[in-house]
């Protein structure tokens, strides 16, 4: 059925709430600049502090890494976010937030932590091999690379003309 068929079954009223994509794309133009009013561009700030934590880079591995990250991110949104606004006695909710990530990130911390140190726990184990296998991955797509940087560096050696056997 088609969009117009669609809007027919639907009472004026109705109809006449449901917002057309430029008027949504006009609204979240506003609520851009509603944000940018309270957070100014923590957004772009979130990088210089990220690299400074971090200026050898970060490798992310597996799950919980990702997990942490995520978590230690949305922490630092919010100290950036609540940063913006000293002057205005802060930002209470980017508090909140903050606080409640925490916990989270205790939380996943503290559950690493307990199956790290269960010898009885097969989990912990296998996700050490499976950490394992990954180095040993990484590595071989390294080494990998470096020979074919070498095959594309190394110089030319001209073919030798291909013998020809002749008929008898």
């Amino acid at each position: 059925m088609s969009i117009k068929n669609i809007l027919r079954l639907i009472p004026d009223d109705l109809k006449n709430s449901i917002k057309t994509v430029p008027e949504r794309l006009s609204n979240l133009g506003n609520l851009y600049h509603q944000r940018g009013q309270v957070y100014g561009d923590s957004y772009i700030t979130i990088g210089a502090i990220m690299s400074t934590l971090y200026p050898k880079g970060l490798v992310l591995s597996n799950q919980e890494h990702f997990n942490r990250y995520n978590l230690l991110s949305q922490m630092v949104n919010k100290i950036v976010r609540y940063s913006k606004n000293i002057h205005e006695n802060g930002h209470k909710d980017s508090l909140d937030d903050l606080s409640v990530y925490s916990q989270m990130a205790a939380y996943l911390d503290e559950i690493s932590l307990a199956a790290k140190n269960n010898p009885q726990n097969d989990e912990a184990v296998y996700i050490q091999q499976l950490l394992e296998q990954n180095k040993a991955m990484s590595q071989e797509i390294l080494n990998l690379q470096d020979e074919v940087v070498k095959a594309k560096t190394a110089p030319k050696v001209p073919k030798a003309p291909a013998k020809t056997r002749k008929a008898s």
